[in-house]
């Protein structure tokens, strides 16, 4: 658990210390005050990366540096950014051992949930693929490096064929062959994940629906096979003359897509505005389980102004799981907030 952060030069703050608590934090301020960038800051240090921006932006802009300092349990985690002549650097140091690359093994489990989230369902295909991803490469260390390499093979693929009228085979072949095999690594991750959330998706959303209802995801891949990879390097040979045409790889898993369906009935054109929190909200406190069963240690929950999306039932629904995790809350309403706790909470104002 964290029990101190300080950020020097990180977006708004030029100098700014909390203490943190082993249960809930709730930090209040009015619009605008900075409460976010507190949230990121802690996602930033526990990841390596901002959930909003790149790390170039993160620096206070009358700055050229910016660092977090934090403790977390007995050790200290420090980040640093910093312009050095036209190039970024940054580095993750854990008790005076720094890192120039941050190691999988370094990270802390972390969910998030944010008002943005409410949108998951209606936005682009893009938007659910990162959400299943997001969660993956918190438990498996090497999936975030087969993310990096197959967009660097697929945006090479689509250069060579944007600029090539007449593709050859023989040329584009040692792309394929990377693509497909990469390709069949993220679909059967993302598949299994999808897995593991649909064994409690509809128990969870029972609970804080206080209803019984059945919830489930269905993966959309854009092609389905026994054995992916040789599939997958067949139809990429196989309409290689539409790629060209279209200047664009049209197969593979950064087309695929998941559907949610409540009571068999699709959430996106059935479901209404409270349906849609709840289930954003299963799905959180369900990714939460996930991340504590898989990493074997217990993930921080930051909560971005989510209490004012939720009604009554629903916010009292999921402080009875905040219980067990270290969470920070924002809000500018403390009262809205407040009223759901009894004891084992800090509150931290702007």
């Amino acid at each position: 658990m964290y029990s101190s952060l300080r950020l020097q030069n990180f977006r708004s703050y030029k100098d700014y210390s909390l203490e943190l608590g082993p249960g809930v934090n709730i930090i209040v301020g009015p619009n605008a005050s900075g409460k976010t960038n507190l949230l990121e800051a802690l996602y930033v240090i526990s990841t390596g990366r901002s959930f909003r921006v790149k790390d170039e932006d993160l620096i206070n802009f009358n700055s050229d540096w910016s660092r977090l300092d934090s403790r977390y349990g007995s050790t200290e985690r420090v980040i640093k950014i910093a312009r050095n002549n036209g190039r970024l650097n940054k580095t993750l140091t854990i008790d005076d051992l720094p890192n120039n690359k941050i190691k999988p093994t370094n990270l802390i489990p972390i969910t998030l949930f944010e008002p943005q989230d409410l949108r998951l369902f209606g936005d682009p295909p893009e938007a659910r693929r990162n959400y299943l991803d997001s969660i993956i490469e918190q438990i498996d260390p090497s999936y975030h490096n087969t993310r990096l390499r197959y967009k660097k093979v697929l945006f090479q693929r689509n250069q060579y064929l944007k600029k090539n009228i007449h593709s050859k085979k023989d040329d584009i072949f040692v792309w394929d062959l990377q693509l497909s095999s990469l390709g069949s690594v993220i679909s059967k991750k993302r598949e299994h994940i999808i897995n593991q959330i649909n064994k409690t998706s509809g128990k969870v959303y029972s609970l804080i629906s206080q209803k019984k209802s059945e919830l489930k995801i269905v993966y959309k891949p854009n092609l389905s096979a026994q054995d992916y990879s040789t599939t997958m390097l067949n139809l990429l040979s196989k309409d290689l003359e539409q790629d060209t045409l279209r200047g664009f790889t049209s197969i593979g898993p950064h087309r695929d897509d998941f559907e949610v369906f409540l009571n068999k009935n699709n959430v996106l054109s059935s479901a209404s505005r409270g349906e849609t929190r709840t289930i954003i909200l299963a799905l959180k406190l369900i990714e939460l389980s996930i991340l504590e069963d898989l990493t074997a240690r217990k993930p921080l929950l930051l909560l971005d102004d989510v209490f004012s999306e939720l009604d009554g039932a629903r916010r009292q629904a999921l402080t009875k799981y905040l219980k067990d995790y270290q969470t920070i809350i924002t809000t500018t309403d403390a009262d809205a907030v407040l009223d759901h706790f009894m004891s084992d909470y800090k509150v931290i104002p702007l």
